[in-house]
Formats: structure tokens, sequence, C-alpha cells
């Protein structure tokens, strides 16, 4: 026991002098080892850029080598449908702008270029009212032949009659002028006469 104690008193002696550096010095556990850090990959240098003139031409050809987008196939049928239509409007539009063409001879091509005068304009107007009239009247005595008349019927038919005599004087109230020709009198009659024609009795 003596030699313990004094031994303990020797360390603590010893330590009392070496001061506290020396207990840093010695720790009292033992430390783990620091963790090793894992390997980092080595840098890429990337790859200098080629020079203005390479870089120019590389996107030239990889467009040129680059496939052309094709148009889907129902984008197909539709433009496809629409250039048949679009062409068709031409002909139709041709169609109807087309004047019609009257194949009767020059007297007739002559007395068609006099009545379309302004003179004429009131004289054409009563002829086709009257032809009008006529039409009206023929009908009721087609429907009369058939079915027994009723008064209204009748009544109908006088007021029709009446209607044309009117238009009649009328046409020849306007005829009396002393300032006709007898080419315009031969006129007049062709209006007449082309009334009947554009509008027949059935």
């Amino acid at each position: 026991m003596r030699n313990v104690k004094t031994l303990l008193k020797t360390v603590v002696a010893s330590l009392a002098l070496a001061g506290p550096s020396a207990v840093a010095r010695e720790p009292s556990h033992t430390q783990a080892a620091p963790p090793v850090a894992p390997p980092t990959a080595p840098e890429v240098t990337p790859p200098a850029a080629p020079p203005a003139k390479d870089a120019a031409k590389a996107p030239a050809k990889d467009a040129a080598k680059a496939p052309a987008k094709k148009a889907p196939p129902a984008k197909k049928k539709a433009d496809a449908a629409k250039a048949p239509a679009a062409a068709a409007e031409p002909a139709a539009d041709s169609k109807k702008a087309a004047p019609v063409v009257d194949e009767r001879g020059p007297e007739i091509q002559k007395l068609l270029k006099l009545a379309a005068n302004p003179k004429f304009k009131d004289f054409t107007r009563l002829a086709a009212e009257r032809q009008t009239l006529y039409k009206q009247s023929s009908a009721l005595r087609v429907t009369m032949r058939t079915t027994a008349p009723t008064d209204a019927t009748l009544a109908e038919l006088a007021a029709i009659q009446a209607d044309i005599a009117k238009v009649a004087e009328r046409m020849d109230v306007l005829g009396a002028g002393t300032s006709w020709t007898q080419e315009d009198y031969i006129t007049m009659d062709f209006i007449v006469s082309e009334q009947m024609r554009i509008n027949p009795l059935d």
C-alpha cells in the first residue's frame, strides 16, 4: 500500500509540474480515425470550340442531313380535297358571268337593241303587266272548264279582264304620241311579242 501511495504521489507531483499541456497530450480515451473522403471524379476538359468558319458550316450540314418533315395523311387529304374545289370555283364563276347569247337573226338583234332604248321603258312595263293579266285570265278559264264556276271565280275573272282593258288603254295612249316613227311602232309590236314569248300562257 505504501508503494502504491508513493507512486500516486509521484504521478500527481509530476503532473502538477508539467502543467495542463501534459494533460492535453494524454487523451483520456482513444479517438476514432477520421472518415476517409470519397474519391473525386477527374475534371473533364470540354472540347475546344470549332473555328468560326467550321461553326457556320456545321448547322448547314446538319440541316441538309435532317429529313424533311412529312405532312400527316389527314392534312394531305384535306389539302387534296380543297384543291379540286378551288379549281372548280373559277369555272363556276365563269358560267355565272357568261351572258345569255340570243342566237336569233340580225333583224331580231336590231329590234332588241332598239327595244333597250329608255324611251320604251314605260311601254315595256305596261306590256309585261298586261301579259301577266292575260296569263291569270287564261288560268282561271282552264279551271272553269274542269269545275263549275262559282260566283267568286266569275267575279275574279271579271276584275282581271277590267284590269287588262285599263292597261291596254294606257298602252294605246302612250303609243298615240306624235313623236313616234314607223320604226318605233315596229319596235313596240316587237316588245309585245317578246313579252308573250318570255311569259307564255299556260
